[in-house]
C-alpha cells in the first residue's frame, strides 16, 4: 500500500483489483474513495487467504452505484449497477468484476456457465460489462457468428429467422496469443449467444492485442474486458499498460463516455413534482382549427420544455482545474551531458552547465538546488544571455518577483554592452547546441499516449462547457473514428517531422550563430578557436540531419547537408593542423577525421558526384581514395587523448570493412574511457556479434540458434538498455530473439520499438513484427501488421522488397493448408 507506482495506478474513477488474498479481518483503504470487497472463505487446510475482490470508487460517483450483493453466489464475481441518469447513459450499466478459476482448478465451479445466466437476467434491463482475468485463452477466434445472415429460408422458402432477428456484425481483433484453450471456447460460446465483444485487440490503445499475463512458460492473454455490442460506440479507448514488478498480470484500462449529472440537478430531476408541466401538457387532436398547425405545437413545446430544463437542471459550469504536467526525469540526457563536461572546450561549458541546471529544475523537490546551481554558473559566465534569461523563469516560476526583475535588468545591460552582438551570437550557439541533442525524442510522449491526451484534452473540455453547442461539438470529436484514426495513421511521420524539423532548427540556429561570429572576427581574432568549435558542432549537426528518415527529406537534401557538414568539418580540420591544439582541441580535431572518414565510406555513392567532395584533401591524404588513412590520424591523436567518440566512430568504420576483431577493440576502449551512460558502444556491440552470427550463418549454411555470437549479442544489448531505451537497441534485441526463436519476446521489443520518436525505421520494424506475428501462426494479425506498414510506411510503397517476401510466407501456408484440406476432403469422399 505504500508503493508509490501501486498508488499512482489506482487514480481511476473505479478501480478493481483481483485476488487480492485479503482476508475479512484486513482493513484497505484508500484516500478519496470507498470500497466495496468480497472475500473468498479460507478452506481449513490454508495457510492464507486466496482469490478475493476489490473495488474502489470514488466518492463523488458512488452516489450513482449500487452494490448488488445478491446478485451472484459466487465468490469469484461481482456485480455493481451504474445509474443511467446520473451517468447520462441509454440504459443501465451492469459491471461486473470477474474472476474465472483456470479449468482444473478446486475452486473452479461452472463459473462461465453460471455467469451467462447471470448476464442473461441483467441484460434484459441494461447493458453489460464484463472486465477481469477469465483464464481463458481465446486466440483469435470469433466472439460472433461469422458471415452470419438474416436470410436463412428451409427447403420451401420460408424464412427461419424472426423478424426482429439481428445478425452479428463482423468486427476483427488481433491476439498476440495465438494458443486456445478450453476456457477461451467456452468464453466465446458465452459472448457469442449473449451478443457480448471482447475489447482487446479492437481499440486505441490495444490494437495490436497485446499479452496480459507472463509466467516462467511464456507469455499470454487471459485479462479482458468484455461489453454489449451496443456499447461499443461509447468505448473511447481501452489500453493495456507495459509489465511491471507489481504482478504477473499487466493492468488494464477502460474508457468510456458519459456525462455525469451534479447532485443538486439529479435530486431535481428525480423530483416528481417538477414535471407536472409536462404530464398536463397535451397534443391538439386537430392541427387544422390551429394556424400554425405543427410547426406551432412544436414550438410551444419547445418554450415548456426550455422553461422545465432552466427550472429545474440548470447547468453550473465546473472551475477547470489545472492538471499538472508530469516531467520526465531526464536523467540520461543530464547523465551524457555530463560526461561531455569532462571533454569539451570552455565554450561548450556554460550551455551544458545552463543545460544541466534546467534538467534539475523539472524536478520540484530539487527546485531549490537548481536555482542555487544555475546561480553559481551566472557568478562565472556574468554576461551569458541563456544563463540570465532561464534563471529569471525560475524565479518567475517560484514567485521571486525582485530576483526576476533584477535579472530582467541584468539581461538589459548585456544587451546594450559594448559586447552585445559577442554574446548575442554565443546564446544562439548554445540554443542550438540544444537543439542539436535530439531533445523532442526524449521528452515527447508515443504515438498512444498522445492519442489518449487528445482524447482527455476533448473530455476535459466537454466537463467543464456550460455550452450546450460546444458539448455537443466536443461529443462528436469523441465519437468520430475517422479523426482519431485520421491522427493515429499520421503520428509515426509527424514524430519524424518534429524531430527532422527540430534538427533543423538546430542547423538554422548555429549557421546564424556563426554567420554573427565570422562579423565580429573582422574586428577580434581572438575568438577564431571558439569559432572553429561551434563550426564543428555545425558540421556534427548538418551530419545528424543527413541521416533523418527517407520519409521527410529527399535524397537531394539529404546530400546537400551531407555537403556542409563536410565543409565545416574540413575548416575544422584546416584550423587545428595550422596550429598546436590543447587536449581538448584535439580531441575535436579526432573528432572530425572519424567524422570525415564515416562520411566518406557510407555515402560514397553520393560523393563521387560532387566534384568539390570527390578531390577534397585532409592532411595531404585524398578522402575518397583513402578514408581509412584519415581514420587512423584520428586513432594517432586518441592514443594520447582517448575520446569515447571517436572510439566509437573508428568501431563502426572497422565493422563497415568487417574487421570484427578490431572493431570489438574499439567500442572497448570507449568503453574503458567512460561506461557510465555510454549506451552507444553496447548498443554497437550487440550489432557486432549480430552481423557476425548472419555471416557465420552465410558460410555454415545452417542456422544455429545457440551460437556464442548470439549470446554475446544479448549480453551486450542488455547492458546498453539498462543505460538507455532506444528504439535502435529494441530492434537489435528483436533481432537476437528473432535469430534464437523467440518470437514472443521480439514482438514485445518491436511494440515498445515502434512507438519511439527517435525511430526512422518503421518500415524494417513492421516487417519484422509481421514475420515474428506470422511464426507465432497469428496470420490475421501479421497480415494486419503488413497491411499497415505498406499504408504508413513510404518506405515500403518505394520498395515493397519485405512486402513480397512476406506475401511469399502467406502463400506458402496458404498452399500447404490447401493441400492437407483437399487431402482430407479427398480422405472423407473415399471412406464415403
Amino acid at each position: 500500500m505504500k508503493d508509490p507506482m501501486f498508488l499512482d495506478f489506482l487514480n481511476k474513477d473505479i478501480n478493481i483489483l483481483l485476488e487480492t488474498w485479503k482476508g475479512g479481518s484486513e482493513d484497505f483503504k484508500i484516500e478519496g474513495y470507498n470500497i466495496i470487497s468480497k472475500v473468498r472463505k479460507k478452506t481449513k487446510k490454508a495457510k492464507r487467504h486466496s482469490g478475493g475482490i476489490i473495488v474502489m470508487i470514488k466518492k463523488q460517483f458512488y452516489k450513482g452505484i449500487t452494490y448488488l450483493k445478491d446478485a451472484t453466489s459466487s465468490q469469484n464475481r461481482l456485480w455493481l449497477k451504474l445509474d443511467k441518469y446520473f451517468f447520462g447513459l441509454k440504459q443501465d450499466l451492469y459491471l461486473c468484476a470477474v474472476y474465472i478459476p483456470p479449468f482444473s482448478s478446486a475452486h473452479y465451479d461452472s463459473d462461465l456457465e453460471n455467469l451467462e445466466n447471470e448476464i442473461s437476467s441483467f441484460s434484459i434491463e441494461g447493458q453489460i460489462i464484463l472486465i477481469g482475468d477469465f483464464n481463458s485463452r481465446t486466440a483469435m477466434k470469433a466472439d460472433y457468428i461469422e458471415n452470419d445472415s438474416d436470410e436463412i429460408n428451409n427447403f420451401d422458402g420460408i424464412d427461419l429467422l424472426p423478424e426482429s432477428y439481428i445478425t452479428d456484425i463482423d468486427i476483427r481483433r488481433v491476439n498476440q496469443d495465438s494458443t486456445l484453450n478450453t476456457l477461451g471456447n467456452k468464453l466465446l460460446e458465452l459472448c457469442s449467444s449473449s451478443r457480448l465483444r471482447i475489447l482487446n485487440g479492437r481499440f486505441l490503445g490495444d490494437s495490436l492485442g497485446y499479452f496480459t499475463y507472463m509466467c516462467n512458460t511464456g507469455f499470454s492473454t487471459v485479462d479482458y474486458a468484455i461489453a454489449s455490442e451496443s456499447l461499443l460506440p461509447e468505448v473511447k479507448y481501452f489500453k493495456t499498460n507495459d509489465f511491471t514488478y507489481l504482478s504477473d498480470h499487466v493492468q488494464i484500462n477502460l474508457y468510456m463516455n458519459c456525462s455525469i449529472i451534479s447532485d443538486t440537478c439529479m435530486k431535481k430531476c428525480l423530483d416528481e413534482k417538477r414535471w407536472h408541466l409536462i404530464k398536463s401538457y397535451k397534443w391538439t387532436e386537430h392541427f387544422d382549427s390551429n394556424k400554425l398547425g405543427v410547426d406551432g405545437a412544436t414550438e410551444k413545446l419547445t418554450k415548456i420544455l426550455q422553461t422545465i430544463a432552466e427550472n429545474t437542471c440548470k447547468v453550473i459550469s465546473k472551475p477547470t482545474k489545472k492538471k499538472k504536467k508530469k516531467i520526465k526525469q531526464l536523467r540520461y540526457l543530464e547523465g551524457e551531458q555530463n560526461v561531455e563536461l569532462h571533454c569539451c572546450h570552455p565554450c561548450i561549458k556554460p550551455v551544458i552547465e545552463n543545460f544541466k541546471a534546467i534538467l534539475m529544475f523539472q524536478n520540484s523537490e530539487q527546485q531549490t538546488r537548481a536555482i542555487e546551481c544555475l546561480e553559481k554558473i551566472r557568478d562565472a559566465y556574468k554576461h551569458n544571455l541563456n544563463i540570465q534569461a532561464n534563471l529569471a523563469e525560475m524565479y518567475k516560476q517560484t514567485k521571486q518577483s525582485k530576483r526576476e526583475e533584477d535579472c530582467k535588468k541584468n539581461i538589459e545591460r548585456i544587451i546594450h554592452s559594448p559586447n552585445k552582438d559577442l554574446e548575442k551570437a554565443r546564446s544562439l550557439a548554445e540554443q542550438g547546441y540544444i537543439l542539436m541533442i535530439d531533445l523532442h525524442s526524449e521528452t515527447t510522449d508515443s504515438p498512444e499516449k498522445k492519442i489518449m491526451d487528445f482524447g482527455d484534452q476533448v473530455k476535459e473540455i466537454l466537463e467543464s462547457s456550460s455550452g450546450r453547442i460546444q458539448v455537443a461539438g466536443c461529443e462528436s470529436i469523441l465519437k468520430d473514428v475517422s479523426i482519431i484514426r485520421k491522427k493515429l495513421l499520421g503520428l509515426h511521420t509527424n514524430c519524424h517531422k518534429e524531430t527532422t524539423q527540430e534538427r533543423k532548427r538546430a542547423v538554422k540556429t548555429l549557421a546564424e550563430a556563426i554567420k554573427s561570429f565570422e562579423n565580429i572576427l573582422q574586428n577580434d581574432n581572438t575568438i577564431l578557436t571558439e569559432v572553429i568549435v561551434w563550426k564543428h558542432y555545425l558540421g556534427k549537426a548538418y551530419h545528424r540531419l543527413s541521416g533523418g528518415s527517407d520519409e521527410i527529406l529527399s535524397g537531394l537534401d539529404k546530400k546537400i547537408y551531407m555537403k556542409k557538414a563536410v565543409e565545416s568539418f574540413e575548416q575544422v580540420a584546416v584550423h587545428f593542423q595550422s596550429t598546436v591544439p590543447n587536449e581538448k582541441e584535439s580531441r575535436i580535431l579526432a573528432r572530425t577525421y572519424a567524422y570525415i572518414a564515416c562520411i566518406y565510406i557510407q555515402k560514397k555513392h553520393r560523393i563521387k558526384s560532387d566534384e568539390h567532395l570527390e578531390k577534397l584533401k585532409v592532411k595531404g591524404i585524398t578522402a575518397l581514395q583513402d578514408p581509412m588513412r584519415i581514420a587512423a590520424l584520428a586513432d594517432e591523436i586518441c592514443s594520447k587523448h582517448p575520446d569515447r567518440v571517436t572510439f566509437n566512430r573508428l568501431g563502426i568504420l572497422q565493422a563497415w570493412e568487417n574487421e570484427w576483431s578490431k572493431a570489438e577493440e574499439y567500442y572497448n576502449k570507449s568503453i574503458v574511457v567512460y561506461s557510465d551512460y555510454n549506451w552507444f558502444a553496447y548498443s554497437l556491440l550487440c550489432q557486432l556479434y549480430l552481423d557476425k552470427h548472419v555471416v557465420n550463418f552465410r558460410v555454415a549454411q545452417q542456422e544455429a540458434r545457440n551460437s556464442a555470437e548470439l549470446k554475446k549479442s544479448k549480453e551486450y544489448v542488455k547492458l546498453s538498455l539498462e543505460k538507455r531505451k532506444t528504439s535502435t537497441t529494441l530492434c537489435r534485441l528483436a533481432k537476437v530473439c528473432k535469430y534464437t526463436g523467440e518470437w514472443k519476446e521480439a514482438i514485445e521489443y518491436l511494440h515498445t520499438a515502434l512507438c519511439s520518436h527517435e525511430c526512422d525505421r518503421h518500415h524494417e520494424l513492421y516487417a519484422m513484427l509481421a514475420y515474428c506475428l506470422y511464426q507465432t501462426k497469428t496470420f490475421e494479425g501479421a497480415v494486419h501488421v503488413m497491411i499497415k506498414a505498406i499504408t504508413i510506411e513510404p518506405k515500403n510503397q518505394k520498395d515493397p522488397l519485405n512486402f513480397r517476401q512476406f506475401l511469399e510466407y502467406l502463400l506458402e501456408e496458404f498452399r500447404v493448408n490447401f493441400k492437407s484440406q483437399r487431402d482430407k476432403i479427398g480422405r472423407e469422399r473415399r471412406s464415403i
